[in-house]
C-alpha cells in the first residue's frame, strides 16, 4: 500500500505539470479512486487530484456522473454539532484498547494513538478507540498481520535500523516503516475513508467540518507537497557572506556601522531594476553568524518621511503587518485558498496603527510558513516547515499579474516576468554545528512597484535588518551574548526614488 500511495502521489505530481500524459490511465485511476472496497483516505485523496487536473487539461474527459462522484471523495455526509451531541462526543462502549488483553493485535498508546487516531476521532466526535477498532479489522482480519508477526520482523531487521529510524514519536512519519507503524498508519487511512463515507462530521469552529477539511484532511491526506518545492531550491544568491567571505575584520564586521550593508540588501548587485521586498537569509561560518530580515509596507506620503526619520532615530525595533497564509496551503492552491479561506485561516490587518495612531501602515505581501509530514526526507530541501513571500492579491489584481502553477514566479499579460522568489539551503556537513546558507526572498520588478503605488497614492517603506555575532559554538565555554539586531528603514516613492 505505500508503493501505491507514493506511485499515484507522483501520477499526482505529473498531472500538475503534464497532465494530458495520464489521459489514457484515467479509467484505472477512477477505480482507485472510486472503490469502495478499499476506503484507503489517502489513495483516494491522490487519485482524486490527479482525475481532476486531467479533466481541467482536457475537459469532457471525465463524464458528468463520474465528476460528480469524484467530488464527492472524502467530502463530509453532513455535519453535526455539540447541540446534536448534548454537549459531549459519542461515548466509547467497551473496554478501552489500553486495557485489551486478547487480542492479536495492539496499539502503540505513546504515539500512535494520541498523535494519530485521537486528531481523526475527533473529527467525528469519536473515541480514539472506535479508530482503533476499524484499524484492527483491516489490519488483522483483513491483512492478517499480528504483533507475534510484527515482533519477528523487528528482530529480523533490528540490526538494520536505529530505532529513531522507525519511530513514529510525538506522531511524526517514519523515515523507515516497519510494519507495525506501516499496519497502523494504513489502518488509519482506511478508517479515515470508511467513517467520511458513512459518519456525518463534528462542526465546532467557526466553519462547517473545520477539524475534517481544514486541517486533517488537508494535513494528512497531502502529507507533501504535491508539486515538489524542494525543485525550485538554488544556490545562494551571489552575496559574499553566503559563501563565508568577510572582507571586514570581524571586530569592524559586528559594528554594522556601514550604511551600504543595510542599502545593499534592497538592490541586486547587477541590476537595480529589481527590488528585494522581502527576504531573510542567515549564515554561520567558522567564527561568525549572521541573519538579515527585509520587510516592507505601505505608507501614507503625508507621513513616510516621518515614520522613517522616527524609526532611524530609535532603539526600539519596529514590526511590519503583513498577511498570513495557513501551514497546510500548497503551491497549486495558493490564490484559492487566499480568496476562500481568508476569513478564518488567514489575518489580514489592512491597516496597522502604532500606539499613538500617528502613522497607517498597510500589508501589501504575503507570508507563507508551510508543514507537511513528509518535508524532511527531501533530499533537495530537508525542512519540515518552510517559509515563502507571495505577492499579495491586490497587488496581482490591480496589475494583471498571475503566477505559474507550481513555480513562484509572477508574469504581466505580456509574458514578462515582474516577480520571482528564491530559495536556497545549502549546509556544508550533517553535524550540529555545520557551516550554513540558508534563506528566501521575493525580488520584484521596481517599476511594477512604483506602478503598483501609483495606483494606491501610497509610498512603501522597507525595514532592514542585520544580526551579526559569533556563532554559540564559538561561545561553548564562555558567556554568550545575543545579538537582536540593528534596524535601518528605507523609502520608495512612485517615481522611483529609494531613500
Amino acid at each position: 500500500m505505500t508503493k501505491r500511495e507514493w506511485l499515484l502521489f507522483t501520477l499526482h505530481h505529473i498531472s500538475l505539470i503534464e497532465p494530458s500524459s495520464l489521459l489514457s490511465f484515467k479509467d484505472i485511476i477512477l477505480e482507485y479512486a472510486l472503490n469502495k472496497k478499499f476506503p484507503h483516505a489517502k489513495i483516494r485523496y491522490h487519485a482524486k487530484e490527479i482525475l481532476l487536473n486531467i479533466e481541467k487539461s482536457s475537459l469532457g474527459a471525465l463524464s458528468q456522473e463520474e465528476l460528480l462522484k469524484v467530488n464527492k471523495i472524502n467530502q463530509p455526509l453532513r455535519f453535526i454539532t455539540k447541540d446534536d451531541l448534548g454537549g459531549r462526543d459519542i461515548p466509547y462502549k467497551g473496554v478501552k484498547w489500553g486495557s485489551k488483553k486478547d487480542k492479536d493485535f495492539t496499539f502503540d498508546f505513546l504515539d500512535t494513538m494520541p498523535y494519530w487516531y485521537s486528531p481523526l476521532s475527533g473529527c467525528f466526535a469519536l473515541h480514539r478507540c472506535h479508530i482503533a477498532d476499524i484499524a484492527y479489522k483491516w489490519i488483522v482480519d483483513k491483512w492478517k498481520i499480528t504483533d507475534e508477526i510484527c515482533k519477528k520482523e523487528s528482530l529480523k531487521n533490528r540490526s538494520k535500523y536505529h530505532w529513531e529510524q522507525t519511530s513514529n514519536r510525538h506522531g511524526s512519519e517514519p523515515s523507515v516503516e516497519d510494519l507495525r507503524t506501516y499496519a497502523e498508519k494504513h489502518g488509519m487511512f482506511m478508517a479515515a475513508g470508511e467513517l467520511i463515507d458513512s459518519k456525518p462530521v463534528f462542526s465546532d469552529g467557526e466553519r462547517e467540518g473545520d477539524r475534517w477539511k481544514e486541517y486533517w484532511a488537508r494535513y494528512r491526506l497531502i502529507g507533501a507537497d504535491p508539486s515538489l518545492p524542494g525543485k525550485l531550491v538554488k544556490a545562494p544568491p551571489v552575496i559574499t557572506d553566503n559563501y563565508g567571505v568577510f572582507n571586514d575584520e570581524y571586530e569592524e564586521w559586528v559594528k554594522k556601522e556601514k550604511e551600504k550593508d543595510f542599502k545593499d540588501e534592497l538592490l541586486l548587485k547587477n541590476d537595480p531594476c529589481w527590488v528585494v521586498v522581502a527576504s531573510y537569509r542567515g549564515g554561520s561560518f567558522f567564527d561568525r553568524n549572521f541573519k538579515v530580515h527585509v520587510d516592507s509596507s505601505l505608507i501614507s506620503p503625508k507621513t513616510s518621511k516621518a515614520f522613517v526619520s522616527f524609526v532611524n532615530s530609535q532603539i526600539s525595533y519596529v514590526s511590519l503587518p503583513i498577511i498570513n497564509l495557513q501551514h497546510d496551503s500548497v503551491l497549486p492552491e495558493l490564490e484559492f485558498d487566499l480568496k476562500k479561506r481568508s476569513d478564518y485561516y488567514i489575518r489580514k490587518e489592512e491597516v496597522t496603527k502604532d500606539e499613538e495612531g500617528l502613522f497607517e501602515l498597510r500589508d501589501w505581501l504575503v507570508s507563507f510558513y508551510q508543514e507537511m509530514p513528509y518535508h524532511s526526507f527531501d533530499p533537495k530541501y530537508p525542512k519540515n516547515g518552510r517559509s515563502y513571500f507571495l505577492l499579495g492579491m491586490d497587488f496581482c489584481n490591480r496589475l494583471n499579474v498571475s503566477r505559474e502553477p507550481i513555480a513562484l514566479r509572477w508574469r504581466n499579460n505580456n509574458n514578462e516576468t515582474i516577480a520571482y522568489h528564491d530559495t536556497w539551503y545549502r549546509y556544508y556537513d550533517k553535524s550540529e554545528y555545520s557551516d550554513y546558507a540558508e534563506g528566501y526572498r521575493l525580488v520584484v520588478r521596481k517599476d511594477a512597484i512604483t506602478s503598483y503605488l501609483k495606483a494606491k497614492k501610497l509610498d512603501m517603506i522597507f525595514v532592514v535588518t542585520l544580526s551579526r555575532q559569533r556563532p554559540y559554538l564559538y561561545h561553548r565555554d564562555r558567556e554568550y551574548s545575543y545579538d537582536r539586531g540593528t534596524q535601518r528603514v528605507y523609502l520608495l516613492n512612485s517615481r522611483g526614488m529609494l531613500r
